[in-house]
């Protein structure tokens, strides 16, 4: 049995080594018995970054300031960011698409909300994520959500991906490319997780 994480982010902006924030957090608990009995669970945050987002950003995700002016700043603690901590170190493996942009910026609000780790945040996370981008340009050639999604044959029919992007909508489609991953190159995928699972054991 292997438990899963998966997700994904919204920011204000790109510049993660900047002023830019996180403003959205959505993620997927998914355990896989290996016998077709699987446990399923959804969590989606978002967060005041008392900024607006720059108008690139906005483009993307949509998400407006009288949005988000709704929600608490993000470093307080109120169990949004500690709730998903907790979960990263109960489960075997993460998975995100182009990791590093996602991770950055967690990792960066963990430090900033006065959270502790041994080593980094950011090498805490990277170490149990796999990263669908790099699976899916190796395999198809596809780097992309969109492009792999396609190659894998997933519909996006009924979500908003055509018109802006979702932290929670972008990782059940993560979820539903690894899994569609795992049963095209079971193999490969076996392999990925073992190397992965071995650096934490060594």
């Amino acid at each position: 049995m292997k438990r899963y994480l998966i997700f994904d982010v919204e920011t204000t902006g790109l510049k993660v080594n900047g002023y830019d924030r996180m403003i959205q957090l959505g993620y997927v608990l998914w355990t896989d018995a290996g016998d077709g009995i699987a446990a399923y669970e959804e969590y989606s945050h978002y967060f005041n970054p008392l900024m607006t987002s720059s108008p690139g950003a906005f483009k993307v995700h949509q998400i407006n300031d009288e949005k988000l002016r709704e929600y608490l700043p993000i470093g307080c603690r109120d169990g949004r960011l500690s709730d998903f901590l907790k979960a990263v170190n109960e489960v075997d493996i993460l998975i995100a698409h182009h990791k590093s942009f996602d991770i950055s910026f967690i990792a960066k609000e963990l430090e900033y909300s006065g959270f502790h780790c041994q080593t980094s945040f950011y090498e805490m996370l990277n170490e149990k994520c796999l990263c669908t981008a790099e699976l899916g340009y190796r395999l198809l050639k596809s780097q992309s959500l969109d492009t792999l999604l396609k190659a894998l044959d997933i519909s996006t029919e009924g979500t908003n991906r055509a018109n802006y992007h979702d932290a929670m909508e972008d990782a059940k489609l993560t979820t539903l490319a690894y899994k569609k991953l795992k049963q095209i190159y079971p193999d490969l995928i076996q392999k990925e997780e073992d190397k992965l699972l071995s650096l934490r054991t060594n």
